[in-house]
């Protein structure tokens, strides 16, 4: 074996071993086709052949068996296949013609074919036949017939090769200017092909889709495999990313709430949230007391802000005991996706419709016969906004006097403080006087807050007396100094 059959026979055998790219197979689909068989006698009297329009102007475009004798056109005059064809015939100039409208937006190529003959047309005139294609931005005159006789001839055009792209609306439309006598423009077996993947060869391409070719295009591993976020039927079962039950347990399917809250008043409860999510659209249902439904529900919408209402809520507003607050009432809400309801986030919030949080000294101390200014501080702990009514009562009136000892505060949202302040005079020296505090909910007044303040009365030291006091001292013992001395 010489060296270059060698080298030769080298080549061919790491040819052979080197796999093949896979590429698509591609067939051709018949998308529309008329023999001209199915018009009636009428002129433009296409019926259901399935053309767009037609307008025969002041001529005629009409269905025929021969040729009108011509044979230098038809041989044997006769259609070029089947027993009819079509003739145009004595247009002065040409007319808006024959044209049907094609979606090709999912053909890889576009066939389009068609016979045609002329008889008779004068060039002087300028007579002639034509066929044109128009995709919507770009128009090409594929044919020109051209004046004179020409028997029947079979054209076909593959439209990329014209420059033209297959599109969602393609126009094919054939005229003629023949200004009358004997002056034809024939056509017959006009056809369409859209040249698309097929189906079943293993390879999903780009024209191909879950609904033309879910053998092809489905992806069988499951979640691993996908993207649960591409907008993409993966596995061709009608479900997009997270509405998919396969993808529920993906990071990203599961509603989220990202904010909540609430507030309400004895007539009205509001529920606010946000939620995140990988899907199209999200169901929120909440329930207060695990019975009264918050309307709309279920709020159905697009994940992000929402909210529903309970009107007349039926708060639980129980004393818990000898507590300052209701038991505890529950809000409940759930967020998930329609196709998966089991996929869900939960959020339960329990919470007091009233409770009071107060804070007042328990002792203080009181010089007799001055007011001292007792401190009350009333907070709002509860849902709904309340007022307070406050009183100070002392237990011994004769040892301790109480002014200001009822009001009421001011209206109180949630988390709102007010302070208040009552006077407590103690009446008599070396005692000591309790007055006892009462704080209760106007929302709900057996809701009480409660405490006894003691007031233990002190002798004033030399600063308490001030500047005239101390005079008064230092006269009064000199006075006495001089009785004694």
């Amino acid at each position: 074996m010489g060296r270059f059959t060698a080298l030769l026979t080298v080549v061919a055998t790491a040819a052979l071993v080197v796999p093949a790219a896979a590429r698509a197979v591609y067939v051709n689909q018949t998308v529309f086709y008329d023999g001209f068989d199915a018009w009636s006698s009428l002129k433009c009297g296409y019926g259901d052949a399935g053309w767009t329009y037609c307008d025969y102007g002041g001529g005629v475009i009409v269905r025929e068996t021969d040729c009108d004798g011509h044979t230098a056109a038809c041989t044997g005059n006769v259609p070029y296949n089947g027993s009819y064809h079509l003739k145009f015939e004595n247009h002065d100039s040409p007319p808006p013609g024959l044209a049907k409208n094609i979606d090709l937006s999912g053909c890889n190529k576009v066939y389009v074919s068609f016979a045609w003959a002329k008889f008779g047309l004068d060039s002087e005139n300028g007579e002639h036949g034509t066929f044109r294609i128009d995709n919507g931005t770009k128009s090409v005159l594929a044919l020109d017939t051209g004046s004179g006789t020409a028997i029947y001839s079979f054209q076909e055009y593959e439209l990329k090769a014209l420059g033209v792209i297959p599109s969602s609306s393609v126009w094919f439309v054939l005229t003629s200017k023949c200004d009358g006598g004997n002056d034809e423009f024939y056509v017959d077996e006009f056809k369409v092909e859209c040249e698309v993947p097929q189906c079943g060869d293993g390879l999903c391409d780009a024209l191909e889709s879950c609904a033309s070719c879910a053998q092809d295009c489905a992806v069988p591993e499951g979640p691993s495999q996908w993207n649960c976020g591409d907008l993409i039927d993966n596995d061709c079962d009608g479900k997009i990313d997270c509405s998919d039950s396969d993808c529920t347990s993906e990071p990203g399917c599961v509603p989220e709430f990202t904010s909540f809250s609430f507030e309400g008043t004895t007539s009205l409860m509001n529920v606010n949230w946000n939620t995140e999510y990988g899907g199209t659209s999200v169901k929120v249902e909440c329930t207060l007391n695990g019975a009264q439904q918050c309307l709309p529900y279920p709020y159905a919408g697009q994940p992000g802000g929402g909210s529903c209402s309970i009107a007349s809520p039926a708060y639980v507003m129980t004393p818990d005991g000898s507590l300052p607050h209701t038991v505890a009432n529950t809000l409940f809400c759930a967020a998930y996706d329609a196709s998966s309801p089991t996929q869900r986030t939960e959020k339960t919030v329990q919470f007091y419709p009233v409770s009071i949080e107060v804070a007042v000294p328990t002792s203080m101390n009181a010089v007799v016969g001055e007011s001292q200014n007792l401190q009350i501080s009333v907070k709002n702990n509860g849902t709904l906004s309340d007022t307070y009514d406050i009183s100070v009562v002392s237990t011994n009136p004769t040892l301790l006097d109480v002014s200001n000892g009822e009001q009421t505060s001011q209206l109180l949202g949630t988390n709102d403080v007010q302070q208040l302040y009552s006077g407590l005079t103690l009446l008599a020296t070396g005692q000591t006087a309790t007055a006892n505090v009462v704080v209760s909910s106007s929302a709900q007044p057996s809701i009480q807050f409660s405490t006894p303040v003691s007031v233990k009365g002190t002798e004033k030291s030399l600063p308490e007396f001030g500047v005239l006091g101390l005079l008064q001292i230092i006269a009064a013992a000199a006075l006495l100094a001089s009785f004694l001395f």
